[in-house]
């Protein structure tokens, strides 16, 4: 063999060997910046567990306790997070609905999610419940309420300075530490995030509008803090509600009180109290 062909033999075989190794290189790379887990307070979440709760007495007096839950969990082979149970509790009896378990939940609807708690007050407006100006007359004759109110107070519901300012005062920034956490909460939402390292708590009662505002445990181990001693966060921010609905089943129990048409029920009886 020509001695120079050997060498560009040579050659061609040590650079096709250096463009391998970038190769294997930049897709280690890759992989570890694209499939990683979702981060909350900068740590990789393993597993979300969302859960409601629900307690009343039925006609009997009977106790009657009742628990929804739905737990993810990231999986690196798929590069997302994946149901892994979703159960329905009533007092004694368990039911796990199978068609969910193994399902996909997309990074970027638990991203939604995570981003949405790291901001304590987002402020509320007309907009984010689809109210306009041109349009709050047609959504108010939906409710039918020619029927309870006279005309005067339909005028008013009409207004939408009236809702705006509604808003402002039941959703103000200086609301925002003014909520408490009930001792007797009948219906509760609750968020568990579980890191490789910390378990966060987050919670909402049944006592504020649309499950609003969240309540954060500012502490990772919430399990063994003293709840007399303990610092709560609160956090306005509509947001959470929308995230939590994109990834709940249709069917979760109480998902209907994240969603925001409830407001304008509210809307309505604060509007009626400030006119006497």
């Amino acid at each position: 063999m020509n001695p120079l062909t050997a060498l560009r033999k040579r050659r061609d075989k040590e650079m096709n060997r250096k463009k391998y190794l970038l190769m294997v290189f930049f897709a280690s790379i890759f992989n570890v910046i694209y499939s990683q887990s979702v981060q909350y307070k900068g740590e990789n979440i393993d597993t979300i567990s969302i859960e409601c709760i629900t307690a009343f007495r039925d006609i009997k007096n009977r106790s009657i306790n009742e628990q929804d839950i739905f737990s993810i969990y990231y999986s690196d082979s798929k590069n997302c997070y994946v149901v892994e149970k979703y159960a329905k509790i009533k007092n004694n009896t368990h039911k796990v609905i199978k068609k969910y378990t193994h399902n996909s939940i997309p990074k970027n609807k638990v991203q939604g999610l995570m981003a949405s708690l790291e901001i304590n007050y987002k402020k509320v407006r007309a907009e984010d419940f689809g109210i306009y100006e041109n349009n709050i007359d047609s959504i108010i004759n939906t409710m039918k309420l020619n029927k309870l109110y006279k005309d005067e107070f339909i005028q008013k519901f009409k207004n939408i300075d009236n809702f705006k300012l509604f808003l402002a005062k039941k959703f103000g920034e200086q609301c925002l530490n003014s909520y408490g956490i009930s001792s007797v909460v009948l219906s509760a939402f609750r968020i568990k995030i579980k890191t490789h390292t910390n378990t966060y708590l987050l919670s909402s009662s049944n006592i504020n509008n649309c499950k609003q505002p969240w309540n954060i445990v500012n502490h990772s181990l919430y399990e063994n803090v003293n709840p007399e001693t303990m610092s709560i966060n609160n956090i306005f921010n509509f947001n959470i509600n929308k995230s939590l609905i994109q990834i709940l089943p249709s069917k979760f129990m109480g998902i209907d009180k994240l969603k925001i048409d409830g407001i304008l029920q509210d809307y309505i009886e604060w509007c009626v109290n400030n006119s006497r």
